[in-house]
């Protein structure tokens, strides 16, 4: 072949490299330097990439453009919030005050009723008996149970898929066992730092062995080998005292726990079937009571909206931690008001504290920037 033949093939191979290859979009290019410059781990082609570009387009030409003209007494700049849209930050920087986040989440979408009690993503109720001051134990792994089954689609009830309560009980020096006091989240961190157990592996939490306080000589860690996991992808989301909507707006990914008021005059003791609706604030605080109780936690499976009862919008679906012969079958229905002044933390106080076990499914556009 001759030179100018290999020559004109060179060319021929550049110019297809080179001419063929659109060069990146300059604004996509800016959002993949914003990406490392403020920590973002977006994958690329995923929904919440195209999400993030999208917001991120919109904030950019509004920045060039503003800049452009000159005239305005300010600078504007690529920030933490470029890459949301306004409702987005709007969430994420409103106050805690039950009323503050209401109006501006109107636009937020979900269905008129999510009941993940009724899928194979819930494992059946558990009766804490003895661990009466456990609730934070049961709550939390029943969410996290929940979280994983979601993600992996895995059936939550089969043994190689139930986390051993035990375990907690019995390994978790950190959280007070049985004792009470615990957190939820606090659980988690343990499983994400010293792993956890399944109940195939360490089945002995039947309420007839649940312990009143924990024994660290029991746990397995020290006494079968290769039977703990440890759940390093597992994250921690705690919120105070989020708006109905955003509370809605999670339960669409997974159940949450929630903290609960469960004092001498609640009307959990004695609830056989129905709606609980405070009215005679038995269980539940008004802006006048400082005490804003939480002593027990509970898992909410989702909700449903619209009631015949006065002062309430819909009510929630909770699973209790007394066992499938209590309430019904283990669960409870209570209020969502309707009024939230009357009840800045819902009834029996169940907006108060939510935490939710972190496994990749709830967006970041719904995680405040402290969580």
């Amino acid at each position: 072949m001759k030179p100018i033949s290999l020559l004109l093939l060179a060319f021929a191979g550049i110019a297809s490299s080179t001419f063929l290859q659109a060069p990146e979009d300059p604004i996509q290019s800016a959002f993949h330097s914003y990406m490392l410059t403020f920590n973002r781990t977006y994958k690329e082609g995923s929904q919440d990439y195209e999400h993030a570009l999208a917001a991120f387009t919109r904030s950019y030409l509004a920045m060039v453009h503003h800049n452009r003209e000159g005239s305005a007494s300010y600078e504007m700049g690529l920030t933490d919030f470029s890459d949301r849209m306004p409702i987005e930050v709007e969430i994420e920087m409103a106050e805690e005050g039950a009323n503050s986040m209401v109006q501006r989440e109107h636009r937020l979408e979900y269905p008129a009723e999510v009941d993940w009690s009724a899928t194979k993503y819930v494992s059946p109720p558990i009766n804490m008996a003895n661990c009466r001051d456990g609730g934070h134990i049961f709550a939390a792994v029943s969410a996290v149970e929940s979280a994983y089954a979601i993600r992996d689609d895995l059936d939550a009830s089969h043994p190689d898929n139930l986390i051993s309560v035990r375990y907690f009980m019995d390994c978790d020096y950190t959280n007070m066992g049985c004792n009470g006091g615990g957190q939820p989240y606090k659980i988690w961190r343990f499983m994400a730092k010293e792993g956890f157990c399944t109940w195939s592996d360490f089945p002995r939490n039947e309420p007839a062995e649940t312990p009143k306080s924990m024994n660290v000589y029991n746990c397995p860690k020290y006494l079968v080998k290769n039977v703990v996991k440890v759940a390093r992808d597992l994250k921690s989301i705690v919120m105070k005292n989020p708006s109905i909507d955003i509370l809605k707006a999670l339960l669409q990914y997974q159940p949450v726990v929630a903290g609960i008021n469960i004092n001498d005059f609640s009307p959990l003791y004695q609830y056989k079937s129905g709606i609980i609706a405070d009215t005679a604030f038995a269980c539940s605080s008004d802006y006048n009571d400082d005490a804003r109780k939480i002593n027990s936690y509970v898992t909410i499976m989702g909700y449903k909206e619209g009631s015949t009862i006065t002062g309430c919008s819909g009510h929630w679906i909770v699973k209790n931690n007394w066992g499938p012969n209590w309430g019904e079958q283990g669960y409870f229905r209570i209020c969502i008001p309707s009024d939230i002044t009357q009840y800045p933390y819902g009834h029996c106080n169940i907006h108060q504290v939510i935490q939710i076990p972190d496994v990749g499914l709830i967006p970041g556009y719904l995680i405040p920037p402290t969580a």
